[in-house]
């Protein structure tokens, strides 16, 4: 996934340096912007809104399917458990206060 974000930069610049030769600096400015305020967009329309609950009951036991050392499935499942319960108590957080 980093690679394919990196991967974008060089193509983002080529695309503006085309648009601010072509259209001109202010043009191109406005279209990024506009651009750059509808990307949210991208959320509500893919996946991202299908996927909205986390999964719960995580053993720190029980390793990851296809992990080759049982001590490394247990670590990501104790971090995955740990990251579960921050993102519980920052939703949580008026109800404790």
């Amino acid at each position: 996934m980093q690679f394919l974000n990196y991967a974008t930069i060089p193509v983002g610049a080529l695309i503006g340096g085309v648009l601010g030769n072509e259209l001109g600096l202010r043009s191109t400015m406005w279209i990024m912007v506009v651009a750059f305020a509808l990307t949210p967009l991208i959320l509500l329309i893919g996946l991202m809104k299908r996927g909205r609950d986390f999964p719960t009951g995580i053993d720190a036991e029980e390793p990851l399917a296809g992990s080759s050392s049982k001590s490394c499935g247990t670590v990501l499942a104790r971090r995955r458990r740990a990251v579960h319960a921050l993102l519980w108590m920052c939703t949580n957080r008026t109800e404790m206060e």
